[in-house]
């Protein structure tokens, strides 16, 4: 709070209690609706966080964010260039020198997601038919205009974060 606005971003009201044990005076936010956490994640400007699909909303975003953990679930961040902490790690000093690396911009953080992003879009699209590649391949840039509808599985929520720019609707 010294040195930037921090908000707990809390899933249920459990949560909620326990932001507020930690610091009665905490700015919250919770919402039931999760096009709410995407609007809020779009406005942050990095995170310290023990959810993976938060940290990957954020990336989506171009934003980096420290995940910290209790098990290898965490470590799914490195996939997209983020880094992981172990709760049982993670120090005062530690964290103070993630919140410094991100505030100088973790090595063009934005720039390096582009990167991968694209580098799985490629990936994925590879896995169709040569014909859908083909059909497909007007997904590289991010579409903007008319309204259309394109359905796609997707295997995760990772998947649609990553391509979500790229999706009609």
């Amino acid at each position: 709070k010294k040195y930037e606005r921090v908000i707990f971003s809390c899933h249920n009201q459990k949560e909620v209690d326990e932001a507020k044990e930690i610091d009665p005076e905490a700015e919250i936010f919770f919402s039931e609706n999760y096009l709410d956490y995407m609007k809020f994640y779009s406005r942050a400007k990095f995170g310290f966080m023990n959810r993976i699909h938060a940290a990957y909303q954020l990336s989506s975003y171009g934003k980096p964010s420290l995940i910290i953990g209790a098990d290898t679930r965490a470590t799914m961040a490195k996939e997209i260039g983020n880094p992981v902490m172990f709760v049982g790690d993670a120090t005062e000093e530690k964290l103070m020198e993630t919140y410094d690396y991100f505030n100088q911009g973790a090595d063009n953080y934005k720039e390096r997601f582009a990167t991968i992003k694209l580098r799985a879009f490629d990936h994925y699209m590879s896995t169709f038919p040569k014909g859908w590649t083909v059909k497909m391949s007007y997904l590289k840039k991010p579409i903007k205009g008319k309204k259309r509808l394109i359905i796609v599985k997707l295997d995760a929520i990772g998947d649609y974060v990553l391509f979500r720019n790229y999706l009609e609707f």
